[in-house]
């Protein structure tokens, strides 16, 4: 039972602790304090608001990064960040290495040949006729698709 002080004389409450009681019954005296009696109602009504508040308020959020986060398709090779294009290519030269690490998350700061598209294991390879340092492919689903160093144009490449 609590009891609060200082309230003015017969003056009472039936806060949702106290539902089956409503005002003028025995909670009030003369003397101003007003005594709450806790109801299994009021106390059943309290534990159902705080298992939907606090059942409402812990949504985890699972975060499924992408490319999609990114501006641009990639693959990070020899310390050099180069862009998906949509050209598919015939001909490619020698293998040069494949994507050690999938990059979820562009906060993170990745080491080695990565990439936020393509999956690890995919083969990286020379375009024939043309400088790693402005182009590679990589071999995605049987095609090899031609990537550019990011500050190239596709146009750039011969």
């Amino acid at each position: 039972m609590t009891k609060i002080k200082n309230c003015p004389p017969n003056f009472s409450t039936t806060l949702f602790l106290n539902l089956p009681h409503s005002i003028g019954n025995s909670n009030t005296n003369t003397g101003g304090d007003i005594i709450i009696k806790p109801s299994k109602y009021g106390l059943i009504l309290v534990s159902m608001m705080l298992v939907l508040f606090i059942g409402c308020n812990n949504k985890q959020s699972t975060v499924v990064s992408s490319s999609k986060s990114w501006a641009f398709g990639f693959v990070n090779w020899n310390n050099t960040f180069y862009k998906e294009t949509d050209k598919k290519l015939d001909k490619v030269g020698s293998k040069i290495g494949e994507v050690e690490v999938f990059a979820r998350d562009e906060n993170i700061e990745y080491h080695g040949t990565f990439s936020n598209e393509y999956e690890v294991g995919s083969e990286i390879y020379s375009v024939e006729g043309v400088d790693t340092a402005k182009a590679i492919a990589v071999k995605s689903k049987g095609d090899f698709i031609l990537l550019i160093e990011q500050t190239l144009n596709k146009e750039d490449i011969k």
